[in-house]
């Protein structure tokens, strides 16, 4: 669990759209010292039916021929490798990798 809450992801691995995202927000503005946090709403997500990568492509093709932005900025698709990596390494390496 994180400061602001936590998520969980049951079954999302897959070239199919599957699975479901459990997230749990909490109230930054009440301090709990014994960081009970089951009184947080837990917001369930499903994803839409259909393959994932043929969508990305679909909304990145089609930014292009309607000259608009894409649905993901190319700053937090970097942003996002970047993470993956330090995961990869924070793993490999035994240690916390800061980013940016």
């Amino acid at each position: 669990m994180g400061t602001k809450g936590s998520m969980i992801a049951e079954n999302t691995i897959s070239q199919v759209e599957s699975g479901t995202l459990s997230c749990r927000f909490i109230d930054q503005g009440s301090y709990n010292a014994l960081q009970d946090r089951s009184e947080a709403e837990v917001v369930t997500y499903q994803p839409q039916e259909g393959n994932m990568y043929a969508k990305e492509l679909a909304s990145f093709a089609q930014s292009i021929i309607e000259n608009t932005q894409a649905a993901v900025p190319l700053a937090d698709a970097v942003h996002v490798q970047e993470v993956i990596e330090a995961v990869y390494r924070s793993s490999q390496e035994e240690c916390f990798v800061s980013i940016k």
